[in-house]
């Protein structure tokens, strides 16, 4: 009988043990996913254990802050259009106890109109510029005024006096997404290509000069 007593002291002893051993073993993460936006920045998880613990990961565009009771993950801005991911695992005494996935959404930038076919009179324009990040527009066309209104491209074109047509591409950037917006405007008729002037008072020639030296005969 004293036999059987010792074997279930020492059953139990080693049942505490091994319980003791799994409950430091055991950590708790208040998130086990994180989701970044194109932006990237920084999200705090709360780390909860028993065990001193450790985190590791390999993901270039991640930088994991590792304090007491939390990590700081911080994620670079992602340029691309594909969308990325990465794990961090919490280890302790070198075994993996548990992982966090890190998913971060590509850039998305759409642009409906992108032919724009203007009059020789010339327009105002508000195109409307779909994205989740911050976009940026280049614009080299000296006929056009291009501003940036909220989530749209204000564009003023001018009015063509000469009797070409004209071509411009205005471009708009997201990170390395890039868009061309080309504009094609029409030329003027022949009696539209008169620009009104202001001119001080005095004398002054209009009109097509005939051959005549004195060069004041003019229709």
């Amino acid at each position: 009988k004293m036999k059987k007593i010792l074997f279930l002291i020492t059953v139990l002893l080693v049942y505490a043990s091994c319980s003791k051993e799994n409950e430091d073993f055991n950590i708790s993460v208040s998130l086990n996913e994180l989701e970044f936006s194109p932006d990237g920045g920084e999200q705090i998880i709360e780390i909860s254990s028993l065990s001193d613990w450790n985190c590791e990961y390999d993901t270039e565009w991640l930088l994991v802050r590792q304090q007491a009771d939390k990590i700081g993950v911080i994620a670079e801005p992602n340029p691309l259009s594909e969308s990325r991911s990465g794990i961090i695992k919490l280890t302790i005494e070198g075994s993996v106890i548990s992982e966090i996935i890190i998913t971060q959404s590509g850039v998305e930038l759409n642009i409906e109109d992108k032919l724009l076919s203007i009059e020789s009179r010339g327009d105002t324009l508000s195109i409307p510029v779909n994205s989740n990040t911050q976009w940026t527009f280049d614009s080299q066309i000296n006929w056009c005024e291009v501003n940036k209104d909220a989530n749209n491209l204000l564009i003023i074109i001018k009015r063509n006096y000469i009797m070409d047509e004209r071509n411009g591409i205005i471009s708009v950037n997201a990170g390395e997404v890039s868009f061309d917006i080309t504009i094609t405007q029409s030329g003027c008729q022949w009696f539209e290509s008169f620009e009104m002037i202001d001119v001080e008072g005095g004398t002054f020639y209009m009109g097509a000069q005939k051959d005549s030296p004195s060069e004041t005969n003019y229709d």
